[in-house]
């Protein structure tokens, strides 16, 4: 147990730096900006805290980072939406607050984006079918309020949606049923209304509406 050993934050040629399961304690340092070259930062399952430090959007070649699992809190630094190479962004599991920053619909080519088990609010990003190259989005459990965003249907490449566990309402948008790819849903414990999409989900093998939905 102890902190991340500064001596790391001198390694500029370090390309991939991975922490995790390590029992480390204390912050984030702002001198994770000196790994110029890092493409993956994983410090997950670890007694971390403070605030996520907007330096980490300095590493333009960062393509994964893990942050999971810790006890970060503060909000999500808008910042993060500079960092054009990134592929997945694991926040789960923490104790982050407020939105989701509309500047993290810059990153194109992210694959993969949790923000489970937290205490985030407001609504999801209408725009949100501007990550088109996503295929895994968890936001299960926070207090995002609002519908699902209309142009859902346009992620394409979408095969595993959890939605669960929040106040969300209304209805499901017609457009899911243009999310050919997907294998996976789960929008229980919410406020929806209505009724399920017409020939939505014959082809996926795990279904979870909950009882707030009629077929």
């Amino acid at each position: 147990m102890g902190p991340i050993p500064s001596s790391l934050w001198t390694l500029k040629k370090l390309t991939l730096l991975q922490l995790f399961d390590n029992n480390l304690v204390g912050t984030i340092p702002p001198e994770i900006e000196n790994l110029k070259l890092l493409t993956t930062f994983d410090v997950s399952t670890n007694q971390l805290s403070g605030v996520l430090p907007v330096n980490i959007s300095r590493l333009s070649n960062l393509e994964k980072l893990y942050v999971d699992i810790n006890t970060f809190t503060g909000t999500i630094p808008s910042e993060i939406g500079n960092l054009k190479k990134l592929k997945i962004l694991e926040l789960s599991e923490n104790h982050l607050t407020g939105p989701i920053p509309n500047s993290l619909l810059n990153l194109k080519d992210l694959t993969y984006f949790a923000v489970d088990t937290n205490q985030l609010s407001g609504e999801l990003p209408v725009n949100i079918s501007r990550l088109s190259n996503l295929e895994e989005l968890f936001v299960s459990p926070n207090n995002f309020t609002g519908s699902i965003p209309s142009k859902i249907g346009n992620l394409k490449k979408l095969k595993v949606l959890d939605v669960s566990i929040n106040q969300l309402s209304g209805e499901l948008p017609k457009s899911i049923s243009s999310l050919y790819n997907l294998e996976a849903i789960n929008v229980v414990s919410n406020n929806f209304t209505g009724t399920i999409p017409k020939d939505f989900g014959k082809n996926i093998p795990r279904l979870n509406f909950g009882h707030c939905l009629s077929a």
